[in-house]
């Protein structure tokens, strides 16, 4: 999968050399926003608003996860035996 290339990503654009903040207070902060600026956005119904702020969301839920050390593809693979059990059990 693609998405521990997209953390590594992230977090060499928000690396402690920035200025765009590198403690965990400041990441949230920056979320919070653009969290609010998307919720308007779908509030509104306002489809070509809706993109860039969930982008930004992503890009710094994948910060996170990079200065964590986290793996989106390793909780991509659990997630999907998880989803397969799960349905497994609805069926039964």
């Amino acid at each position: 999968m693609i998405l521990d290339d997209c953390l590594t990503e992230a977090g060499e654009f928000f690396s402690p050399n920035r200025k765009s903040g590198t403690d965990d207070t400041r990441r949230f902060a920056f979320i919070d926003g653009e969290y609010a600026a998307l919720k308007k956005a779908l509030a509104e119904g306002d489809r070509p608003r809706i993109q860039h702020p969930l982008f930004d969301v992503l890009f710094r839920l994948m910060e996170l996860a990079a200065v964590s050390g986290a793996s989106l593809d390793e909780e991509w693979t659990a997630g999907a035996i998880r989803k397969r059990k799960y349905e497994q059990s609805e069926d039964k």
